[in-house]
């Protein structure tokens, strides 16, 4: 089994759950904010992408321009949708590629000083988060059900 199995199937459910969940927010109210410094529900999304992809980078690379890179633009749900799912089936296929080899030693990143395993498995850990993000808008929204995809 792979070292980070769990990692990787975590990743695809999240990211495909994440997108499912984006589809229960009105399409009027996917880019407001619950206060002026919050971020909206696009945002939160485009953070997303953006991490998984700068990271990627990082690990693959040891270049850190991937954080210096502009956010990914989401101009409907479709497109969010389309592009988390993207997003997250290519990172956990690139968590799937690395080997026990790859994920060793330490990484400087823009935020400090990461062993590779820990920092490989911070976009998993922050797709947990921002999932859950999208779910309490929509509670604020006023959709109190639980959305989730069945777990194949």
């Amino acid at each position: 089994m792979h070292p980070l199995h769990s990692a990787i199937e975590s990743t695809k459910w999240f990211g495909e759950n994440f997108a499912y969940n984006l589809g229960f927010i009105p399409a009027d109210k996917l880019s407001w904010k619950p206060s002026p410094t919050a971020k909206s529900a696009l945002e939160i999304t485009a953070h997303q992408i953006f991490g998984m992809r700068a990271m990627k980078t990082a690990l693959t690379t040891g270049s850190l321009e991937g954080f210096g890179a502009p956010m990914p633009v989401l101009d409907s749900l479709e497109d969010a949708q389309n592009q988390i799912r993207e997003a997250t089936k290519t990172y956990a296929a690139w968590l799937e590629s690395l080997s026990s080899a790859d994920l060793e030693g330490e990484i400087e990143l823009p935020f400090g000083s990461f062993p590779r395993i820990a920092a490989a498995l911070m976009e998993t850990q922050d797709l947990v988060h921002h999932h859950g993000q999208i779910c309490y808008i929509q509670t604020i929204l006023g959709d109190n059900e639980d959305h989730f995809l069945p777990l194949n």
